[in-house]
């Protein structure tokens, strides 16, 4: 999957906003096509969490050691969601009237679909839906890193390493 932004300006100054395009080669050279409109782009400002503050402390290879690789992208989801503001009620996170709901793969705003511009990866419900399509048929693992990057989540090499290992 591939991302495009476009920036429009308005009133309230320039939006910008996602389409899931399509990249191929054409005689006349390199084109896109648009595959789908994705929504508004919202940058949610971010804290210094780490994520051993999240997890309460836990020493990470044993809190995911026993984790599925499902689990272990939900965890990192929703660490990503909190490290951004959001706060959890009952697997629902919602920052302003941002509603991201993991369980659904849904991120609305105002009944409307909207992409968070998290870290330099972008979270909406087609990314959601492409990484856990991609953990469950048991794609092969460079696509399901890029997903995991694609949707925003960044680790250095050793984090990375240490939290997924055993896992692919």
């Amino acid at each position: 999957m591939y991302i495009r932004i476009k920036s429009k300006k308005c009133k309230k100054g320039q939006l910008d906003y996602a389409y899931q395009v399509l990249a191929y080669r054409s005689t006349k050279g390199p084109r896109q096509k648009i595959i789908c409109y994705l929504g508004r782009i919202f940058y949610p400002g971010r804290n210094n969490l780490h994520i051993t503050e999240f997890l309460y402390g836990k020493n990470l290879e044993d809190y995911f050691k026993d984790k599925s690789l499902s689990e272990t992208v939900n965890v990192l989801l929703e660490y990503e969601l909190t490290r951004h503001g959001f706060k959890a009620d009952k697997g629902i996170f919602t920052k302003d009237s941002i509603i991201v709901d993991l369980s659904s793969n849904n991120v609305i705003h105002d009944g409307k679909n909207v992409v968070l511009g998290i870290n330099q990866g972008f979270m909406c419900s087609k990314t959601i839906q492409q990484i856990k399509k991609l953990i469950y048929s048991k794609s092969n693992i460079k696509n399901i890193i890029k997903s995991i990057i694609l949707v925003g989540i960044i680790l250095d090499e050793d984090l990375f390493t240490t939290i997924f290992r055993g896992k692919f």
